[in-house]
């Protein structure tokens, strides 16, 4: 035989030649025995004369386009062949039964199956049960009524490998009818690196709606929190004032002014949980090791978590700094480990403590809530581990939504202050929970190579009640309740208080009478014309008037929006009677 398994033309020759001697050979057998007068040396070579003679031409005229024809579609089929092996994308071949007929190197590669396992084994044994099942109901249904409602369509399915691992895959059918035997043709494709993109993807947009979503609720957040903290200067002062001139009280009113201070420091303390949530909270950035700060929490959190519950400690020391307001990071902290022992209970537990250090990419920080602040980098990471009762999946999606809780109502905004205070440090956070089996909170900060100087305390001032100060005082204030509070204090420290409800007021009353003023104490947020453009007015027309900035965003925003000049001074809001004295003495001397 030759390379391509046909027969040898000459051998086909000699094959032809010996059968027609012998057919020549018989016939002229049967003369002599019938008594024609031919010897049978004389048949026998009349025999081979002729086999000679007709077998070339037999051969040229029958049997050589025959093998023409064979030789050409062997070469067919090892071309087609070749070609379906060099296919990136699986491909095989079933029959009526489902019976794999062939198997390319591809697809040996996908399933882990060689071609020699695979041919005459059922192509079932690559797909899920319920993927077979559907697939044997195709191929009855096409051979009992030739319809077939998949051929030639793209569908994605579960598969099978030989080890019997899952995986997604994209098959499309097709049909091939040859010889009246029919075969089933599969194009296959592995999709598990598009699904994994697809969600990651997902992933992605639903943390983008997300960061939408809260930012929406942080700028509302922000709004109430100023307008509360107006409301509650208001109710401060006026309840302050009526102390000094009531005087001594008996017991049952000062119970009474007392719960009312207290009821208005709790909103206070409200409105700094809402103001951190929108990321103006009042910050005093220094360098902080996150380490050492944990470490120095030791008693708070030695009272914050119950004894049942062991809290264990693995704090990196040789860590980088990071950029932090201190009161800030410790509120992070106490809220991540109280949240810890309410979900472990009254049972026994534990809460592992976890600091140190990491570089990330682009790719980690999106399993990060905050990501859209972060810059690929070096981070510091605080880790809260707890053994508790876990986050159901549905409630995941709720945490960072102001006020959401998985227990009674009423417990202030919990995580959702924490990502507001992570945000505007740069930070982000990242929470794994499996139901009753405990909870993973890891918090990151960007790591700083450069060290802050260390804030200066200013000593407070001893502020005698009955210092006086003189002059008068434009009290800038879009709120009626704060201009009226902040006259009736300046009044009673000697000084003649003058208001304006916005600042084009209030360039108009320094207009008409700037030389007649010893300070200003401007609002920082008013509509119109805001407290800044009223600043930078004030320094341009009356550069040696005092202007003292009174906000609820903290002192931090006197930096974020004063970037050159500083004004004289600031007052927090809600602000105290003795807290504006100090704040007009400070500034007036």
């Amino acid at each position: 035989m030759d390379k391509n398994g046909l027969h040898s033309p000459l051998r086909l020759i000699i094959t032809i030649m010996l059968m027609i001697f012998l057919a020549e050979a018989f016939v002229m057998l049967l003369f002599v025995m019938a008594g024609y007068d031919i010897t049978i040396s004389e048949g026998l070579l009349d025999a081979s004369l002729l086999s000679l003679l007709i077998a070339p031409g037999m051969y040229f005229v029958l049997f050589k386009p025959m093998r023409d024809q064979q030789r050409q579609l062997l070469r067919s089929q090892q071309w087609l062949k070749s070609i379906t092996d060099q296919l990136p994308e699986a491909l095989l071949s079933i029959d009526e039964q489902g019976t794999v007929l062939s198997f390319n190197p591809a697809a040996e590669s996908m399933f882990g199956y060689s071609a020699a396992e695979m041919i005459g084994q059922s192509v079932n044994v690559l797909m899920s049960d319920e993927d077979a099942r559907e697939h044997d109901s195709y191929l009855r249904r096409y051979v009992e009524t030739g319809e077939s409602k998949v051929l030639g369509l793209i569908r994605e399915l579960e598969a099978k490998r030989s080890n019997g691992e899952m995986f997604p895959i994209e098959l499309q059918v097709r049909l091939l009818e040859s010889n009246h035997h029919t075969h089933f043709i599969g194009m296959i494709r592995d999709i598990s690196d598009r699904r994994l993109e697809e969600a990651r993807k997902q992933r992605i947009n639903e943390r983008i709606e997300r960061a939408q979503r809260l930012e929406s609720l942080g700028v509302l957040a922000g709004g109430i929190a100023h307008d509360f903290n107006n409301i509650l200067s208001s109710m401060l002062g006026n309840t302050e004032l009526l102390r000094i001139d009531l005087g001594k009280l008996d017991a049952d009113a000062e119970s009474c002014m007392k719960n009312i201070e207290t009821g208005c420091n709790h909103a206070a303390d409200l409105c700094r949980q809402m103001l951190a949530y929108a990321g103006k909270g009042r910050y005093v950035i220094e360098s902080v090791n996150i380490s050492e700060l944990v470490l120095g929490m030791e008693k708070l959190i030695r009272v914050s978590v119950p004894k049942s519950i062991v809290v264990h400690k693995e704090l990196a020391r040789d860590i980088p700094l990071i950029h932090a307001d201190v009161a800030q990071m410790e509120q992070v902290v106490l809220n991540l480990l109280t949240n810890a022992a309410e979900a472990i209970g009254d049972k026994e537990g534990k809460i592992h403590l976890t600091s140190g250090a990491k570089t990330l990419m682009d790719k980690d920080l999106h399993a990060y809530e905050g990501a859209e602040s972060m810059q690929p980098g070096e981070f510091v990471f605080l880790e809260v581990k707890d053994s508790g009762c876990g986050i159901k999946p549905e409630d995941m999606r709720h945490l960072f939504e102001p006020f959401f809780t998985t227990k009674f109502t009423g417990r202030g905004l919990g995580m959702s202050a924490i990502l507001g205070i992570l945000r505007s440090h740069g930070g982000g956070i990242n929470i794994t929970s499996v139901p009753d089996k405990g909870t993973t909170i890891r918090v990151l900060m960007p790591a700083r190579q450069e060290a802050v100087s260390k804030p200066t305390v200013q000593p407070r001032l001893m502020v005698n009640k009955t210092w006086k100060g003189s002059g008068a005082v434009l009290v800038v204030d879009d709120e009626a309740q704060l201009r009226d509070i902040a006259s009736k204090m300046l009044t009673r420290m000697g000084f003649e208080p003058h208001v304006a409800e916005d600042g084009e007021k209030a360039l108009s009353v320094l207009a008409e009478q700037s030389g007649e003023f010893s300070a200003v104490l401007l609002d920082l947020t008013m509509p119109g014309i805001s407290g800044v453009e009223v600043f930078s007015e004030v320094r341009r027309l009356y550069p040696d008037l005092k202007v003292i900035i009174s906000t609820g965003y903290g002192e931090q925003a006197l930096s974020d929006h004063f970037k050159i000049t500083k004004p004289d001074g600031f007052v927090a809001k809600p602000y105290r009677y003795q807290q504006l004295m100090e704040g007009m003495l400070k500034t007036l001397g």
